[in-house]
């Protein structure tokens, strides 16, 4: 799979090619978090020394790399609210 991103800041861009990792204890690539309450899809994770980043695409197609803390899981698929 190849990605493609754009630095907002200095709009260079630049590509890689993601290759799956098989054998991963927390595999989180295809499942839905919520990011301030709206469901987003994780692409690609960084694992490793230094941030726990991933590749997320929001609801209107949009992707962004961001830290993966702050995202929360979706307890019921049919669930698009944390709850409490």
């Amino acid at each position: 799979m190849a990605i493609e991103l754009t630095n907002h800041r200095s709009g260079e861009r630049f590509s890689f090619e993601f290759r799956p990792v098989e054998k991963m204890t927390d595999n989180i690539i295809g499942r839905t978090y919520l990011e301030h309450g709206k469901p987003v899809r994780v692409l690609v994770r960084w694992s490793g020394r230094g941030p726990r980043n991933v590749l997320i695409e929001r609801g209107d197609g949009s992707r962004v790399v961001r830290p993966r803390w702050g995202l929360r899981r979706v307890t019921d698929p049919g669930r698009t609210d944390p709850g409490r």
